[in-house]
């Protein structure tokens, strides 16, 4: 079965993540995109400057001392819509342990993403961030 463009970007998306490519991951985006994370909407640019800070700790929930990492469980496409569920992981600066389960919804036009809207479980992160179990 041929894969979508939908699918395609949806698969690329953790694969940059996990690379540490944060100027690929922007890349994913029209010049136009809206980009949603937990309650924040991103331009392309501002997208790329959190990934970046991400990548090199200075910015985001968690700072990671090892991480973060993406593993694909599920993607399902139709037409230019695909999402995919993913686990992301990682070890914070801590010391804490973060695994928590991530939902990305992806409209593609033209090969490339003019929305993308991030779900996970802001619980969890809350936790980890504060030093607690995730499953406290």
């Amino acid at each position: 079965m041929a894969v979508s463009e939908a699918e395609a970007l949806a698969y690329r998306y953790p694969e940059l993540l996990n690379r540490g490519d944060f100027n690929g991951l922007a890349d994913l985006f029209s010049d136009d995109a809206k980009i949603w994370i937990a309650g924040d909407e991103y331009t392309k640019e501002s997208f790329r400057e959190l990934a970046k800070g991400v990548f090199q700790n200075t910015h985001g929930i968690l700072m990671y001392a090892e991480g973060p990492h993406m593993e694909p469980i599920n993607c399902f496409a139709s037409g230019s819509r695909s999402v995919i569920e993913v686990i992301t992981t990682g070890t914070t600066r801590a010391g804490n342990a973060y695994v928590n389960r991530y939902c990305l919804v992806f409209d593609v036009r033209e090969g490339k993403a003019v929305s993308m809207n991030e779900y996970l479980d802001t619980e969890v992160a809350r936790r980890v961030q504060e030093g607690r179990s995730p499953q406290s």
